[in-house]
């Protein structure tokens, strides 16, 4: 590859992880803007199902690592698009604890991908 463009497969796999878990709520606002539409010129049940598809996919991903605590993170922050600083009331931690946390679990999320542990 030449030049300054990167591609996903370029990125360190924290950052493509946070990249992957955080399309979640960017198909969700599209299938929301999508079902509180009015226009009916189009057909969207293909497009729908792909969404659908992708949003399952992320939510799979979450629910199969295995530490229990960086799943809960995972899901209240990615799934629920809880803030960070929420997570640490919820999860009765400490912030510091909460991003050494997300690390973590950004890191697993990468290497499951980066290993195919999972199916998309």
């Amino acid at each position: 590859m030449e030049g300054n463009s990167q591609n996903e497969k370029d990125l360190p796999t924290r950052a493509y992880a946070d990249r992957y878990l955080r399309s979640y709520k960017k198909w969700n606002d599209m299938l929301s803007s999508r079902k509180s539409a009015f226009d009916l010129d189009f057909d969207l049940s293909f497009d729908e199902s792909i969404i659908q598809s992708q949003m399952y996919s992320i939510r799979a991903i979450i629910l199969s690592v295995e530490d229990q605590r960086q799943k809960m993170f995972l899901y209240l922050h990615y799934i629920k698009g809880v803030p960070v600083e929420k997570c640490t009331r919820v999860m009765n931690i400490s912030r510091r604890t909460a991003f050494r946390l997300k690390s973590r679990a950004l890191d697993t999320v990468g290497e499951m991908i980066k290993d195919k542990k999972v199916n998309f």
